[in-house]
């Protein structure tokens, strides 16, 4: 089992992410075989999935989307977004036992968590509930100022249209501000959310939990956590300009470099309490 760190309402810190590539670094190191063993296995399914998502692809294109092609690319979206929790899941726990000095095999890493991955999915859900209300009442708002508009326009005169056309310009308005708050709003929870992996895997949380313990981690130390997120985009460059193969290498030890400044935040795993000695 898997320790699980000492949970605390804010940040213990400060983070430093040159540290954390350091230390993320080194525990890959100790199983750099088995890190990259899985990231190949994982990589096969995914491919596999790419023909159902590519009908509704072809939309974008001209060509006619049946309901088939939607059932197909919803099967297919589905199966990549389980497949990707299952190896999140299995990428934080053998990064956090490396870290602490373990050697994971494959054959661990390939162990199904299925409490692990039920959590990391309902944090991802949640997090796109959060991300798409916004958006959804942008669209209603959206929907019903045309409508207003045109109902005012089709029924009206036009000299009490700019007066009882004003309700539409409201509307219109308040969808403007909107979409002003919803871009404020998106980076700022991706940049809170970006230990949602080893919190959900690791804390043992519900998925609003989730959300607010990365959010209690990363304000205190939001400067050193866009530092860090910057540090992993320059290594997914490196990944991508080497013809995307060194993505199989980037690729893991982003996740480790990613619990390994989970891990400056929220301290290393809680000491296990001594087992009382028998009175016989």
């Amino acid at each position: 089992m898997t320790p699980s760190p000492r949970t605390g309402a804010s940040a213990r810190g400060p983070l430093a992410p040159v540290a954390a590539l350091a230390d993320g670094w080194r525990a890959f190191r100790l199983a750099p075989w088995s890190f990259l063993g899985f990231e190949l296995l994982m990589l096969a399914p995914q491919l596999l999935l790419q023909p159902l998502l590519a009908g509704v692809g072809g939309g974008l294109q001209g060509q006619a989307v049946s309901s088939a092609d939607w059932m197909l690319f919803l099967l297919g979206a589905a199966s990549s977004l389980v497949l990707d929790c299952f190896a999140t899941v299995a990428m934080v726990r053998a990064s956090w036992r490396a870290l602490a000095g373990e050697r994971p095999s494959l054959g661990e890493m390939l162990r199904w968590e299925g409490a692990g991955l039920r959590r990391l999915l309902e944090a991802r859900l949640s997090l796109a509930l959060v991300l798409a209300l916004p958006l959804l009442t942008l669209l209603a708002l959206a929907l019903a100022g045309q409508g207003i508009a045109g109902l005012v326009e089709s029924t009206l005169p036009a000299r009490s249209q700019a007066i009882l056309g004003l309700p539409s310009l409201l509307l219109r308005t308040l969808a403007v501000l909107l979409l002003a708050g919803w871009l404020v709003m998106l980076p700022y929870l991706l940049i809170t959310q970006q230990f949602q992996g080893p919190i959900a895997v690791l804390e043992e949380r519900g998925p609003l939990a989730t959300l607010k313990r990365g959010q209690a981690l990363v304000e205190p130390q939001f400067l050193p956590v866009v530092l860090l997120i910057l540090l992993k985009m320059v290594l997914a460059l490196l990944g991508l300009l080497s013809f995307a193969v060194g993505l199989l290498l980037t690729t893991p030890l982003i996740v480790c470099l990613t619990t390994a400044a989970y891990r400056q935040l929220a301290g290393p795993p809680a000491a296990k309490a001594p087992t009382p000695a028998s009175p016989y």
